[in-house]
Formats: C-alpha cells, sequence, structure tokens
C-alpha cells in the first residue's frame, strides 16, 4: 500500500509543477495616442453614445483574423476592460485632444449635451500586416440627423504578436477620431 500513495503523491508533485509552467494571461487596454489639447474653455458637450461592437469582438480575448477569414480567439491575450468601453475612451480622448473647446461625454450622463455622436462598428479586425476598422457613425441633435458617414480606416501593423496587434488597433481609432474630426470643425 505505500508503494501506491508514494507513487500518487510524485504523480500530484510532478502534476503541480506541469501545472506552475502553464503561461498566464496578458491583458491589455485600447490606448489614445493624441496629444492632449491646451486647456480650453469647454463650449460645447457631445454626448458619445454607447459604441456598437459586432458579436464577434464583444468577448474578453484579443480577436484576429486569418486570410481565410476564420476568426482566432487568443486565450492568453485579453482586453482588461470590455472593447466597448476602451474604445469609447481612446475615441473621447483622441476628439477632445483635437478639438479645443468641445468635451465628449460618455452617454447617459449628467451634463447637458447639444448633440449626439453614434458609432456603429461595422468590422473591426486585425489580419496580417494590416487592421481594418469600418464605421457608420451619426452626428444627431434630439432626433435630426445633422451628419452621417461611413468609413473605412486601414492601418499597418507593426508587428506580429498582439503588442503590435493592440496598437495598430489604437492608431485605427485614432485615425477614426481624426476624420469625425475633420467633419464635426
Amino acid at each position: 500500500m505505500k508503494p501506491i500513495i508514494a507513487l500518487g503523491l510524485m504523480l500530484t508533485a510532478a502534476g503541480c509543477a506541469f501545472i506552475g509552467q502553464s503561461p498566464s494571461p496578458q491583458f491589455y487596454i485600447l490606448p489614445y495616442l493624441s496629444v492632449p489639447a491646451p486647456a480650453a474653455p469647454v463650449l460645447e458637450t457631445i454626448g458619445l453614445a454607447p459604441i456598437r461592437l459586432p458579436r464577434y469582438l464583444d468577448r474578453p480575448q484579443i480577436v484576429t483574423v486569418n486570410k481565410g477569414g476564420q476568426v482566432q480567439l487568443s486565450e492568453l491575450h485579453r482586453w482588461a476592460e470590455p472593447l466597448e468601453a476602451g474604445f469609447s475612451r481612446a475615441l473621447a480622448e483622441s476628439l477632445t485632444a483635437r478639438l479645443p473647446g468641445k468635451a465628449f461625454a460618455p452617454l447617459p450622463s449628467a451634463l447637458t449635451v447639444t448633440r449626439i455622436l453614434e458609432i456603429q462598428v461595422e468590422d473591426f479586425r486585425v489580419e496580417p500586416a494590416r487592421c481594418v476598422l469600418t464605421v457608420t457613425w451619426y452626428l444627431r441633435r434630439s432626433t435630426q440627423t445633422l451628419n452621417s458617414q461611413r468609413q473605412t480606416v486601414d492601418v499597418p501593423v507593426p508587428g506580429e504578436d498582439h503588442t503590435a496587434f493592440v496598437a495598430a488597433m489604437s492608431h485605427a481609432v485614432d485615425a477614426l477620431a481624426e476624420d469625425i474630426a475633420r467633419q464635426l470643425k
């Protein structure tokens, strides 16, 4: 009986050693890249409606797409916050940096907003060597649509690891903010 107990203890120890060597997940946020604008009084607050993402992106794993269109979820590379929240934060910061005198407040907000910016993300994928972001955005005042655009941003991916993927995604959001800011000026 003692050899069986000893063998069981050895197998348990070996299993624990193996488990201890498994890689731990890495967590990322979608950083904003724009340089903050000089302090200016806020003349207008624009509400930023919750970003609507495709369902394949509404998950904690970072999603990539291969050339054949196969979606790959990384269990070891995850968002530290919901992608919708990170996208909204990065976009608001980027727009605020580009449009002095305007502030962007996530909705619902206690602030009085004069217009509302709605973003529907249709595609946001990282594939080999490029990141593609396609959105339709609407600028509304009450129920009246003041402007709407469908835009695609295509940026290069500076590497083949998840840090490069997140950097490319951040550049795509920043480029979108630049395009929207031009329309809002």
